[in-house]
């Protein structure tokens, strides 16, 4: 049984599109902060977008700065894209901006109580026959693999330049995996890539490689690595992909 308690509910009017694939987003997005409950009657803090009729939904795992403002704006611009968006809160009503405390928190993130939320806001977001996936970027992408690869509600897992090796997070799965790499990624760098991508071929992985000329960090378009082209060319390779396999 879920606890979903609406806190408070506010209204986004996003008037520039050009951080988000070059898309016009000018229609006002309804989003609102609620707690949840896993099946051990453990609360959490997520923030949710899009509508109820929506037919497809999407869970957005943060990075390690936290649940922040910058991932209510990735939150919003999927749904204006005619998503049900659920991003949680994996640090528990924290974030930073400094990186040895961003550290911390990650080290310190059980992972049995971050699956448990994972199952908690899939299982939400799949009501009503919704097909789900699930997106993350840098820490995120990390816990994307460990949601993908426990929720059989998951039907496809978007990366956005993971933090470190992950290739012994891989399981065998059928779910079909995007990832959008960075050439430039001191935390991800061209040989971790390779041996992610030899993981996955061996484990039968489906999995599409995109690579952007670009930083760790691309897609954070309140960082100091944002880039505009590999920000725009990921979201539409993204959409795309999440088209094909949400339908």
């Amino acid at each position: 049984m879920f606890k979903y308690i609406l806190t408070f509910v506010f209204t986004f009017s996003l008037l520039t599109g050009s951080t988000f694939a070059d898309i016009d987003i000018t229609e006002p997005v309804k989003a609102s902060y609620t707690t949840i409950a896993t099946d051990t009657d453990k609360t959490f803090r997520a923030y949710i977008a899009g509508s109820h009729e929506a037919k497809q939904g999407l869970l957005l795992l943060h990075g390690w700065r936290g649940l922040n403002h910058e991932m209510e704006l990735w939150a919003n611009r999927f749904a204006v894209q005619g998503y049900r968006v659920i991003a949680i809160d994996l640090y528990n009503n924290t974030t930073t901006n400094h990186p040895g405390t961003a550290r911390k928190l990650m080290n310190n993130i059980k992972q049995k109580e971050a699956n448990d939320k994972f199952r908690a806001a899939v299982k939400l977001l799949a009501q009503d026959g919704r097909k789900v996936a699930v997106l993350g970027r840098g820490f995120g992408a990390n816990q994307a693999i460990h949601a993908a690869s426990s929720n059989k509600l998951i039907s496809a897992a978007v990366l956005f330049y993971p933090f470190g090796d992950v290739s012994e997070l891989l399981t065998s799965s059928n779910i079909p995996m995007l990832c959008n790499f960075a050439s430039k990624n001191f935390f991800f760098d061209n040989e971790l890539q390779k041996k992610f991508i030899s993981e996955a071929n061996q484990k039968q992985i489906d999995l599409t490689i995109k690579t952007y000329s670009a930083r760790h960090g691309f897609s954070n378009i309140l960082g100091k690595n944002f880039d505009a082209n590999a920000n725009s060319s990921s979201l539409k390779n993204t959409l795309t992909f999440l088209a094909k396999h949400l339908r």
